[in-house]
């Protein structure tokens, strides 16, 4: 058996470097709500402007399709429903105890807001939600669904589907931490200020904190004081 380093080293391969072929397209509508989850302090609607080192990994991951400083560009993500945005920016590589249940410090959750936001044009993202969508572009659901240890690489396939499609807006997926909802990723730098918009159906507060915490009780996760 190997050691513990090199079973946690990423085992995605990197993107092609020539791909025959071009990713299946997914069109987003007009009109289509969204939800996020994002710090109290930001806009619903606020792209994120800073791109990351392509190397971050692990505890410090950042996110599995943000932008880096070799590829930059503001980027924005959203779910499907709230429940899928709770999955996606909180589950996150959370061990599961003994007794089958999961833990998270309610530091982790306090100062966060719940917001639909809505999609105010037409828009053209690439779509991987299936297997067929992904072998379209050489690779399984090991792109969507990987621990943060694969994030140095998922971005790397951020950057070159962007390449492959270079009018495409954004990305869509199946969460891998809550299987019946999807995931999205926008490109601030392919879409047009005021095509996402905030809705007024948003919490913050103790209204957002008792939310959150409900979602999280339905995936066996308890939130604790205790640091």
């Amino acid at each position: 058996m190997g050691s513990a380093q090199s079973r946690r080293l990423p085992t995605l391969p990197n993107p092609p470097t020539q791909l025959n072929g071009t990713p299946n397209r997914y069109p987003l509508s007009a009109g289509t709500p969204l939800w996020r989850i994002h710090k109290e302090v930001y806009p619903a609607t606020e792209f994120n402007p800073n791109p990351v080192a392509q190397d971050l990994a692990g505890e410090f991951a950042a996110g599995r399709f943000d932008s880096t400083t070799e590829d930059p560009y503001p980027f924005l993500y959203a779910a499907v429903d709230d429940r899928t945005a709770v999955a996606e920016k909180l589950l996150r590589d959370l061990p599961v105890s003994q007794s089958g249940t999961r833990e998270l410090l309610s530091q982790e959750i306090s100062g966060l807001c719940v917001s639909q936001i809505n999609v105010q044009a037409d828009l053209e993202l690439v779509n991987l939600r299936s297997g067929v969508d992904l072998a379209a572009i050489g690779i399984d659901a090991r792109l969507t669904i990987g621990s943060s240890i694969e994030y140095p690489v998922t971005r790397k396939w951020s950057a070159a589907i962007r390449d492959w499609d270079d009018e495409a807006q954004g990305l869509t997926w199946r969460s891998g931490r809550e299987l019946d909802g999807f995931a999205f990723v926008f490109f601030g730098d392919r879409i047009d200020e005021g095509e996402i918009v905030t809705s007024t159906n948003s919490s913050c507060g103790a209204e957002a904190f008792d939310l959150i915490t409900l979602i999280l009780s339905l995936y066996n996760v308890a939130v604790s004081d205790e640091s």
